[in-house]
This record gives C-alpha cells, structure tokens and sequence, in this order.
C-alpha cells in the first residue's frame, strides 16, 4: 500500500525497525556504559577525576544522545505514516508525545553541553578549566542531576507515547494477543518509573527493566513487517 507521500508501508515499518534497533544498541553504551561510570552521586572530586580521564569517552556519548535524539525523530514520523490508516488522530498523539520525549530529552543533552563547557575550561577561561576551577566538580554533578532530572521526566512522556502506540497496535489487529498488551505494559513501566521518584524519594523499582520486552518485539515486528509488504 503506497501513502500519500509515496512512502509505502513497508518503508515506513523498515525505517522505524532499524532506527529502534540501531537506538536500542548505542543508547545503553552513551548510558550505562559510558556516564554511569563517570558520576557518581555525592562524589565530585571523584567524578571530576573520572570525567578529566574519560574526556574522549564523554564526547562520544553526548554524539550518542544526539543521533538518539534524531532516530526518535525519524522513528515518530515513520511509525506515524505506518500507523495513520488504522485511525489518523491516534497516529498522530502517538508521534507528538514521542517528539515532545525528544525534546525534554534535548534539553537533558544542554545539560550535557554544560559539562563539556566546564570540561573545555568553559567556567573561568583557563586552559584545564576542569582542574583549575573552584567547585567544579559540584557544577558537572548538579549539570549531570539536571540531565538525569530531564530524562526520567521524559520516560513519563515516552510511556504515554507506548500506551498509546500498543492501543493502535491492538486496534489493527498486528500481532493482537502479544504486541499491543506488552508495549501497553511497557508503557505503564516507564510511566510508573518517571512518577515513583516524585512520589517517593526511596523509590528505586526500575519497573521498565521488566517491561521492555514489548519493545523488543515491537523492533522484531517491524522488520518483518518491513520485509514482507
């Protein structure tokens, strides 16, 4: 079936599979692998340490978050055009909310941006400014607090996009019994993780590392999909 904008359903479930895919693999080493191991809550002089000796490591996750922040671009537009036949306005909320995550995300990346200022000696105009400033290390851990403050507020934005996506899902009948109730539970999980804290400061579940299994068969699906219209 070929869209108004010659774009085919095919194409369209293709692109959103592989940008999710190519997400789903950088995303967690920009994260977990690559700032995780830099701060450290409570711990500036020790993360001003880790941050000076992993500089090159630092950059290359703020270039991760920014071609995240253009996949989820292109994955919302994709899964709009692929979704519009079912029912056009729920297509279309669906794709808002996932711009609307990626812009609080931007705004976390800024923060990122902040770091990197402190780090290129940003704050006083010196050569090393990362060593040579007063307090630094308090500045990146409250830039990295700011960050981690934008993205778990997104994760509620980002639930609201899944729930919606998983009732399209259900309403055309892909994979009804399976997809569309995982990717609705996928949904509540990052929803229930963007709340918790507010509710609660000792909230420490991490419901969506239960949950994401929805997501990943929404990836699975799309390339099939992708493959065989």
């Amino acid at each position: 079936m070929h869209l108004e904008t010659g774009l085919t359903q095919r194409q369209a479930a293709w692109t959103a599979g592989w940008s999710m895919l190519l997400m789903a693999v950088i995303a967690p080493i920009a994260h977990f692998g690559i700032l995780a191991g830099i701060f450290r809550d409570g711990d500036a002089a020790g993360t001003l340490g880790r941050l000076t000796e992993s500089a090159a490591a630092f950059r290359w996750a703020l270039l991760i978050f920014l071609a995240v922040l253009l996949l989820d671009i292109v994955i919302a537009w994709a899964l709009y055009y692929l979704l519009r036949p079912v029912h056009e306005a729920l297509s279309l909320l669906a794709g808002w909310l996932r711009l609307a995550y990626s812009v609080l995300l931007g705004v976390g990346i800024f923060y990122l941006l902040d770091i990197l200022n402190i780090l290129n000696g940003g704050q006083t105009g010196v050569g090393d400014g990362v060593a040579a400033a007063a307090g630094s290390g308090e500045r990146i851990l409250e830039s990295f607090g700011q960050f981690s403050g934008s993205w778990r507020f997104s994760l509620i934005i980002f639930g609201l996009h899944l729930l919606v996506l998983g009732w399209l899902l259900l309403k055309a009948g892909y994979m009804r019994r399976v997809l569309g109730p995982l990717l609705i539970l996928a949904g509540a999980g990052y929803i229930l993780d963007g709340v918790g804290p507010i509710l609660s400061a000792s909230y420490s579940i991490e419901a969506a590392g239960f949950t994401f299994i929805g997501e990943l068969l929404l990836i699975g699906w799309l390339l099939w999909a992708g493959r065989r219209h």
